[in-house]
């Protein structure tokens, strides 16, 4: 059924917060941590842009809690090679790593490369 969109979609102000009030002071880490995920699937940010459903708490805690299921932190894109390595260790612990699940193998290929992109270690 095609969706005709006359719900009223929630206003980013509405929305910052509904999800603040519930995050408080885990708020940051867990918004960005829901658009590190986003960020890295092209296609739905512009289907979450298109339709407005990026403004939606429900959405954004969606993501949020994909990010915590798959070990995924916000800060990920701007991490150090000492921080990539400290985040590829705490995934790795993670049932989701454990089990292979491909998404969370990717992401620790990600951040591998981050940790080791000067292509030097500190170990001589």
């Amino acid at each position: 059924m095609k969706n005709t969109q006359t719900a009223k979609q929630p206003s980013t102000d509405e929305t910052i917060k509904k999800l603040k009030k519930e995050w408080g002071g885990d708020f940051d880490a867990k918004l960005a941590a829901a658009q590190a995920i986003v960020a890295e699937h092209p296609d739905l940010v512009d289907a979450l842009d298109e339709t407005g459903a990026g403004n939606d708490f429900r959405v954004i805690k969606f993501f949020a809690q994909l990010a915590e299921d798959l070990g995924v932190s916000g800060e990920e894109a701007n991490m150090s090679p000492a921080q990539a390595k400290a985040a590829i260790a705490r995934i790795m612990k993670t049932k989701n790593y454990q089990k292979g699940d491909k998404q969370t193998v990717d992401r620790v290929t990600k951040l591998h490369g981050r940790a080791y992109a000067s292509g030097g270690d500190e170990a001589a």
